[in-house]
């Protein structure tokens, strides 16, 4: 499996949810949003692409405990993805 397309699937939600309306498949409508901040938190694996995103989408970007050294831990994702 190919993660590296995950920072940009996160920068492109950022972007949408910028834009201040999104369409509400459920209630068949269009719903505004007033954001005035967009904060990113993300955690192990998930502060890993929290670090990569486009930067200028977000107003605050959190990374707790990233990985970020895989090659010192001797991890690979496909057998994480194995197990």
């Amino acid at each position: 499996m190919d993660f590296s397309e995950l920072p940009r699937g996160v920068s492109s939600l950022g972007k949408l949810l910028r834009k201040g309306n999104v369409y509400n498949l459920f209630g068949n409508k269009t719903l505004e949003l007033n954001i005035e901040k967009i904060f990113l938190l993300g955690s192990s694996f998930g502060a890993t692409v929290a670090l990569d995103v486009e930067t200028d989408v977000f107003d605050k970007i959190v990374a707790v405990s990233p990985l970020i050294k895989y090659k010192e831990h001797k991890i690979v994702i496909d057998d994480l993805l194995d197990k």
